[in-house]
């Protein structure tokens, strides 16, 4: 159906894409993985037209037998994109036109077919296509509807012209795992009924496994391996690809360390002549600097790009069996008084309750989970415990200060909570000044909280160096650096005040598998080495295994149930934690089944 072929992409005089083949099957789903800056969506791009201005693509992308790269826009629009290649992308918002109707959306992708009111029966049977019965989400616009009901817009607008291969580039990232689960079973059930190729991308390999037939690991501009996705499970064959596997958080345990790849992607041009992967892997040597690796079938429909697998392949297969070790149980700190105790807490916006009797401890070194999808309040309450938000009613001790009113604390009593309680936020770049450098904001941090004669320019250089960055960093701005090193400076300005206890607000929700790895590992290392307790708060009952005792779970702003994490997770009494739990991404097909609940997650 589709073939890619020695695919090079290049900006100016920098590489971006340095020599990619993968072909497609009629009705096989083929996944493509790996981290940001892989190469994942400049390669789909390509394959749709899409290349940003600037951007040049050499090689062959050939479709029914015409080369794709050599056509014009015109002819892109008249025969190929919409009517034979369709494009899913990550953001279901930014794909819709936020100011038309729905079903003027799906009827623009259509094209000219009948009438007004005929698009429109069109567009109402095409939504039903994708789940959505109720016709009046025709007549609605994008941001009335959820993210759920969104995305599943997207793919109907995607379908409209009934595409032989359906492009899929992260369709899930972005929503809630029930969300997530129901729209991937979706596409896999449209796919199957109209017999068409899926191709998607995607940064976890769970999903990769359950979704797929083969799969195609990418790393800086090149593919590493390729393979049948229950061959890739049972026993990755190139060091990458079992790095990003063993970097996924597992349910299922708990494990003593999740294995993190170190250092970020490097740039094509900065690994040409070698494996691309050799500055970050554990076994490279100088064979794997002698000219670019070539992917190589080493079984069969097993194609790798290592050129020392052969002999470091029994290490591999060691390190998979150490990383799977479950830890020993986990000993809670000793009980003690709470820093934060929060008694039948609410908040309501107008006539909206975000919150609604909340009940909840925190005791000094102990790390707590709160988990729910969005809406169930989880960020509300962080906002009201760091004062972001006023409570509506009930009752907040910090630090045996009663937290009663923001506004009327004593400027003592609010330095003692400020002191005790800072948060970091999902996103670090919108959270730190792009127009300051690190050095300038972590002294800022500093100066807020430590005594007048501390030494400022040391205090940076020990909060850079506690969350594992060098000294030099203080230097750049935001800009400069990855996701990972910016959620690292956030982190070091939330230590400035040497709190107690450190909220996380979906702090490693927006990172590649590996950089999270890396994030968890250190905030369990701060904690072992500082003290610090947590208030984890997140959608990810995996991540939630490997770094919490005690776990809330919450829904339409309540506590539906808590308890200890591995109780909580093993043997779940209320419903929608077993919803929540069965979400959870597994490498096997089985768990696209959705029960009948997962389909309420569209709604919600």
């Amino acid at each position: 159906m589709l073939s890619i072929s020695d695919l090079r992409i290049t900006h100016g005089d920098r590489t971006l894409v340095s020599g990619i083949d993968l072909t497609v099957k009629p009705g096989e789903t083929v996944g493509v993985v790996g981290e940001s800056g892989s190469g994942k969506s400049i390669t789909v791009r390509a394959a749709t037209g899409l290349l940003p201005p600037g951007l040049t693509a050499t090689g062959e992308v050939s479709y029914g037998g015409r080369d794709l790269l050599s056509l014009t826009e015109r002819q892109w629009r008249r025969s190929i994109r919409g009517q034979e290649i369709g494009l899913i992308m990550q953001d279901p918002f930014t794909m819709l036109n936020p100011v038309m109707r729905c079903g003027d959306i799906i009827g623009e992708s259509l094209g000219h077919r009948g009438s007004r009111r005929e698009r429109r029966q069109e567009a109402v049977r095409r939504l039903a296509e994708v789940g959505i019965q109720d016709p009046a989400v025709a007549d609605r616009y994008p941001f009335q509807l959820s993210g759920g009901m969104r995305q599943r817009v997207a793919i109907a607008a995607a379908l409209a012209r009934d595409p032989r291969v359906l492009i899929a580039d992260e369709p899930s990232t972005a929503l809630d795992m029930t969300t997530q689960r129901a729209i991937l079973a979706l596409m896999k059930r449209i796919q199957a009924a109209r017999g068409m190729s899926l191709v998607l991308i995607t940064h976890d390999l769970r999903v990769a496994f359950a979704m797929c037939d083969r799969v195609y690991v990418l790393y800086a501009g090149s593919v590493v391996e390729a393979a049948d996705a229950a061959d890739l499970d049972a026993e990755p064959l190139h060091p990458y690809s079992q790095a990003l596997l063993l970097s996924e958080p597992r349910i299922d345990r708990r494990v003593g360390e999740i294995v993190a790849i170190p250092g970020s992607v490097s740039a094509p041009d900065e690994v040409a002549g070698g494996c691309v992967f050799a500055p970050r892997c554990t076994w490279t040597d100088h064979a794997c600097r002698q000219g670019d690796p070539p992917l190589t079938e080493v079984a069969r429909d097993r194609w790798s790009a290592c050129v020392r697998l052969p002999e470091v392949r029994p290490h591999m297969a060691a390190l998979r069996q150490r990383a799977a070790a479950q830890a020993p149980p986990v000993e809670s700190p000793q009980p003690s008084a709470p820093v934060i105790s929060v008694r039948d807490l609410s908040k309501t916006f107008g006539a909206f309750q975000a919150l609604k009797d909340v009940s909840l401890q925190i005791g000094e070194g102990e790390s707590i989970g709160v988990v729910g999808e969005s809406g169930s309040g989880k960020t509300t309450l962080a906002r009201v415990l760091v004062g972001l938000e006023q409570a509506t009613s009930g009752t907040l001790t910090i630090a045996g200060v009663d937290v009663g009113d923001w506004a009327k604390l004593s400027r003592a009593d609010l330095r003692r909570v400020r002191g005790t309680v800072q948060i970091v936020f999902q996103d670090p770049y919108s959270s730190l000044n792009p127009m300051r450098s690190i050095g300038w904001t972590l002294a800022e941090a500093v100066s807020t909280y430590a005594a007048k004669d501390v030494n400022v320019g040391a205090e940076v250089d020990r909060l850079l160096s506690s969350v594992g960055l060098p000294a030099a960093v203080a230097g750049q701005r935001p800009v400069a650096l990855s996701g990972g090193m910016r959620q690292r400076v956030a982190i070091a300005r939330a230590l400035a005040a040497r709190p107690k206890i450190l909220i996380c607000d979906e702090s490693v929700s927006a990172l590649d598998v590996s950089v999270q790895a890396q994030i968890l590992n250190l905030l369990n290392g701060l904690r072992a080495e500082q003290g610090i307790g947590y208030l984890f708060i997140t959608h990810d009952l995996s991540v939630v295994r490997q770094v919490t005792e005690r776990i809330y779970v919450m829904r339409g702003g309540r506590v539906v149930e808590s308890g200890a994490t591995d109780l909580v997770i093993q043997s779940p009494t209320d419903p929608y934690t077993a919803e929540l739990l069965a979400s959870a991404p597994r490498p096997e097909p089985e768990w696209l089944d959705l029960p009948a609940a997962g389909e309420a997650a569209i709604r919600r």
